[in-house]
């Protein structure tokens, strides 16, 4: 972490994603028609985020990028350092296989391939092999809008990387329903369709088409074995209510049954309401799945990183820009009025999440 500040590594990660986000949104904006768009949309992205309802809008998921994304990057960011000074964040052999659930436009996915990859970095540069933790990301997401803009905006990053980021193109792609996954039965149906996948040739010796085994029993095994093995599993704001928790708990008891020791539950939610009691229902299945809480509900927030400014600053130049194309859109609604003052007047504290992690560590031997 004394590289990572002594580098500036998060204003240079964080100054990456800006410069896409806001190539991205200027060509999603062109119009006076696309602005109002993202103005009418404005008080759902604040109030419902978390309903599908919402990005039905036609605004909704740009005014999503504009309010939420560059702060919640900076928040996971900030979660991830914790993780690292609760000596929990999770590292692996070959790097870190991430399932990030609920992804949207991909603020924690962004986050996570970035700081793993500046891990990577660090690595390079202290010729420390286990710092070397090239990430793999699986995003989940059901919306199209925001599938479609993370698409874009990982298509961005990766073009003004000058192609060096080979690594964010994955999230161009995303499962579209966590109940989809289902990690023995999904790796079982790989490997008989592997161990019986042939490869046909003219063997000119006979004079007849001939077929061979592509792999072998154990070649098709390592590769069905690596279907979904994930070291750092994140739901950021995915696990609202209990009935949504209710909902997946099949899902989340397989997944999680299925991780192996040292994979690390991340998970990022708001405060009162429902959430005490979802954390409490996601705590009591993660320790029946061999979890043990590690960081338990501390507060993270875009405003304890060094990028806290910048954010402020980015959200104010895509103001500036909608006010050019729509100057009076939506200026009666109440939520309009507060992002305006918030971005000319009165600006607000950024608001932050509990953070609740588990670590998953073997089963004690029985005798």
């Amino acid at each position: 972490m004394a590289w990572v500040t002594a580098n500036d590594v998060l204003e240079t990660k964080f100054e990456a994603l800006a410069n896409a986000l806001w190539t991205l949104l200027q060509n999603e904006i062109r119009t006076s028609e696309d602005a109002h768009a993202v103005w009418e949309a404005v008080p759902a992205v604040l109030a419902r985020c978390n309903e599908q309802a919402t990005y039905e809008m036609p605004g909704a998921a740009i005014a999503y990028a504009w309010l939420h994304l560059l702060d919640r990057y900076a928040r996971t960011w900030s979660a991830l350092e914790r993780l690292v000074t609760a000596g929990c964040l999770p590292l692996a052999k070959h790097g870190v296989r991430i399932l990030d659930v609920g992804t949207g436009p991909g603020p924690s996915a962004f986050a996570a391939y970035d700081f793993y990859a500046a891990m990577t970095e660090f690595a390079a540069q202290t010729g420390n092999k286990q710092w070397r933790q090239p990430p793999t990301i699986t995003c989940v997401e059901f919306d199209g809008s925001t599938n479609h803009l993370r698409h874009h905006l990982a298509e961005i990053v990766f073009e003004q990387s000058e192609r060096q980021s080979n690594g964010v193109l994955a999230m161009c792609f995303a499962l579209s329903d966590f109940r989809a996954i289902v990690p023995r039965i999904e790796r079982k149906r790989l490997r008989e369709m592997l161990r019986w996948t042939e490869d046909e040739y003219f063997d000119e010796i006979t004079n007849e088409w001939v077929s061979d085994l592509r792999y072998s029993a154990d070649e098709a095994n390592d590769i069905a074995q690596s279907l979904h093995r994930y070291r750092l599993i994140i739901f950021s704001n995915f696990l609202t209510t209990v009935s949504t928790v209710d909902t997946f708990k099949p899902n989340l008891v397989d997944i999680l049954s299925d991780a192996q020791p040292g994979s690390v539950i991340m998970v990022l939610g708001g405060k009162g309401g429902p959430y005490p009691d979802v954390y409490e229902y996601v705590n009591c299945l993660a320790e029946s799945t061999g979890f043990e809480l590690e960081v338990p509900g501390e507060l993270v927030s875009s405003a304890d990183t060094v990028v806290s400014d910048r954010v402020y600053a980015e959200g104010v130049k895509v103001y500036k820009y909608l006010q050019r194309l729509a100057p009076d859109a939506a200026e009666d609604i109440p939520e309009v009025q507060m992002v305006r003052s918030h971005f000319t007047a009165q600006r607000q504290a950024a608001p932050s999440s509990q953070l609740w992690a588990y670590r998953k560590h073997r089963w004690p031997r029985t005798t």
